[in-house]
């Protein structure tokens, strides 16, 4: 079947570049309808690895969820009036060509994930060179983390205050909630292997799946969650959200029902809205401070979306917008060099050795700004790749991305995986597939590997004072 579905979305592709590049709303129109199109023509794709299947709502489909808020959202806002202005869209010219360039990169990802069904069966028996050890090490490391930022971290900005003033304080918070963050998802990996090679949780309840992490562990990732949520930051906690959904396909292996998923990604997504409207009160108080002056009069506009649930997450679009302009305007490309600083970044203290190049976002950031900015504007996975190398490295960036992502969720979800190191990086990427559009492909890289190389130095550790 998908052998049928990849011509088809090479057409939409196609279709899109001859649509006229005027901005006009019936081009716009057309270019969402294509958008469309290409994922319901994916959606008609049988899924042939029964493992796989079993998982009502795949990392794919969040992924893909996503990435279409990110950008065709903000366009369709545009036309119907929503919104306007540079901040919101950039320069409205170039929205045709931002849609384009959304539109390849979405149908080289789906051609790439097609692209690996080559195979329908997989192992029954899990192996994996990686013994079952106590998961207390990584509950230990987390609450260490949280103390320190208790200790070191001012109550300012915990509690959602910023300024000028506080920009190296906040450096600290974002560098050690960055490892709680890590450690979380070291925790739900080794977690995962262990119930996996014991098949000790298979068919458990959601209920029987939190409580076998233990007392303690919970304790400290709600405190964890509590105070995100005081920072108002939301993309820690829909990390750790995915992960845990992973974590639990993975050990369960229960087919969940659709209405089940379906009611928990509503509750999700009008959750995460309201995490964003609470936001803009962020001024040195607790989130229930914020939660009840929005209650009490302050409130969202609903008029500024079409969809205001999904309004936030569609707020990185304008970084596509600004991406296409600065190439236009004589920033060259990086030729691949923004993918390999990306990967290098990972070595610990490796900006000692060599001259990374800036990120996109920090591009993007001093575009925006100028020379000296106050807070970051982000970035895109499109953008990222725009920047690097044009529409090509687009294709291919997003490509390759798509065969990966079909990789780890057989990885994860079948008993097909024999490495630590894949294990650990499947989990890690796929925890991160609704912040990947916002961000870069390579950003979950950094923090898996350093996590593969301490759960690979604790696991050896741990056998050797065993077998004493």
């Amino acid at each position: 079947m998908h052998k049928a579905i990849s011509p088809i979305l090479f057409i939409l592709s196609f279709i899109a570049v001859i649509i006229p590049g005027s901005l006009t709303n019936s081009n716009i129109w057309a270019y969402e309808i294509i958008a469309i199109a290409s994922v319901l023509v994916f959606l008609f794709y049988k899924e042939p690895v029964a493992q796989v299947k079993r998982i009502t709502f795949r990392p794919v489909f969040l992924f893909i969820f996503a990435f279409c808020i990110v950008f065709f959202q903000r366009p369709i806002d545009y036309i119907m009036g929503y919104v306007s202005g540079w901040f919101y869209v950039g320069e409205t010219h170039y929205m045709p060509f931002c849609l384009k360039l959304a539109i390849w990169g979405l149908n080289a990802f789906l051609l790439g994930y097609l692209s690996r069904l080559n195979r329908t069966e997989y192992s029954q028996t899990f192996s994996i060179d990686a013994p079952i050890v106590s998961t207390k090490f990584y509950t230990v490391v987390l609450t260490l983390l949280l103390l320190a930022i208790f200790i070191l971290v001012p109550r300012a900005i915990l509690m959602g205050g910023y300024g000028q003033a506080l920009l190296s304080a906040a450096g600290i918070y974002n560098y050690l909630s960055s490892w709680c963050s890590a450690f979380i998802l070291a925790f739900l990996v080794q977690f995962s292997i262990n119930a996996k090679r014991s098949n000790s949780l298979y068919n458990c309840s959601l209920l029987e799946f939190v409580k076998s992490m233990g007392t303690w562990q919970n304790f400290v990732v709600v405190l964890y969650t509590i105070m995100i949520l005081n920072v108002g930051d939301r993309g820690p906690l829909i990390v750790a959200c995915v992960a845990y959904y992973i974590s639990y396909a993975i050990v369960s292996k229960k087919k969940l029902s659709k209405t089940l998923v379906f009611s928990f990604i509503a509750i999700g997504v009008v959750v995460s809205s309201f995490l964003g409207m609470t936001k803009q009160y962020r001024d040195n108080n607790s989130f229930f401070e914020r939660a009840e002056t929005l209650f009490s009069g302050g409130g969202f506009d609903q008029s500024e979306s079409v969809c205001p649930p999904t309004y936030e997450l569609s707020n990185s679009y304008n970084c596509m917008a600004f991406s296409v302009e600065m190439i236009d305007k004589g920033e060259h490309y990086q030729y691949g060099l923004l993918q390999i600083g990306g990967s290098l970044s990972a070595i610990p203290f490796i900006n000692r050795f060599l001259h990374l190049p800036q990120g996109s976002s920090s591009k993007i950031s001093h575009f925006v700004q100028g020379d000296e900015i106050t807070y970051g504007n982000g970035t895109t996975c499109i953008s990222d790749l725009y920047l690097d190398g044009g529409l090509l490295l687009v294709i291919i960036g997003m490509f390759i991305w798509g065969r990966l992502l079909r990789r780890f969720e057989v990885i994860l979800f079948t008993d097909s995986s024999g490495s630590l190191f894949v294990f650990c990086m499947a989990m890690f990427f796929l925890a991160h597939v609704i912040y990947i559009p916002r961000s870069t492909i390579l950003s979950p890289f950094k923090y898996a590997l350093w996590v593969y190389i301490v759960m690979y130095l604790y696991n050896k550790m741990s056998v050797r004072n065993y077998g004493k």
